[in-house]
């Protein structure tokens, strides 16, 4: 999928290389876009349900601490890129 998310991105910003951008184009590639980062959160929640499920009831503590890091890391604003 990130391969995949990837290609799509590509072809998306080159749309504006286009003299003309075609909206039903641009607005397809980002639901394609939206639908693919869609599984992805989906298979890393299942990941995460998959993991808790395998938990012993005296692990369940340090699993809900690895979720809160989870959220903590899965939240923060991904840092500015200088290229």
């Amino acid at each position: 999928l990130d391969q995949q998310i990837r290609s799509t991105k590509n072809d998306l910003y080159l749309q504006l290389t286009q003299k003309t951008i075609n909206i039903k184009t641009k607005d397809s590639l980002i639901a394609r876009l939206a639908s693919d980062q869609k599984a992805i959160e989906e298979t890393h929640f299942k990941h995460f349900q998959d993991i808790k499920n395998l938990c012993k009831p005296n692990q369940m503590n340090s699993f809900n601490e690895l979720t809160e890091e989870l959220s903590r890391i899965f939240g923060r604003k991904p840092k500015p890129r200088h290229d």
